[in-house]
């Protein structure tokens, strides 16, 4: 069944502490309007884990998607977000963190995202390991404070 870490709830991101994802994007060939409009916009994320099961549906004032994630290491093919290709993705729980690495198949990127939660369980804290295809690393940390508990 696997165990439950206490991500569950709603949690909303904290813009001066966090890292802009501006690069990622640009990399993902999101648009650059896109782009310019989730450097301000308001950005959620609901997250509900049932044992290996992790659904988190995120929300800016422009998109809303919610994504499924197996803890157990599978792969799961996802599609990329803008052009639907496919994305090969193992998530696993690796200590007190849920890690995802991502291969986008059709455009020659990586990805880690490793989660976790500090203080007390009230600040979720998302570290974004992307590698172009020009082979730079681009790093960011997003951090996100509880706005409430889920089941």
């Amino acid at each position: 069944r696997g165990p439950s870490m206490g991500f569950n709830g709603m949690w909303v991101q904290d813009k001066r502490r966090s890292t802009s994802l501006d690069l990622h994007l640009e990399a993902l060939n999101v648009p650059y309007l896109a782009r310019a409009v989730a450097r301000t916009a308001s950005y959620k994320a609901n997250i509900e884990q049932t044992g290996l099961i992790w659904i988190e549906t995120t929300a800016t004032s422009l998109l809303k998607n919610t994504t499924e994630y197996r803890l157990d290491g599978g792969v799961q093919i996802h599609p990329h977000p803008m052009d639907g290709s496919p994305v090969r993705v193992m998530t696993a729980i690796e200590g007190d963190r849920v890690v995802t690495r991502s291969t986008y198949l059709h455009h020659g990127l990586s990805q880690v995202v490793s989660r976790w939660l500090e203080e007390d369980g009230e600040l979720y804290v998302v570290r974004n390991e992307l590698v172009n295809k020009d082979g730079m690393l681009l790093d960011a940390v997003l951090y996100f404070d509880r706005v409430s508990k889920g089941k």
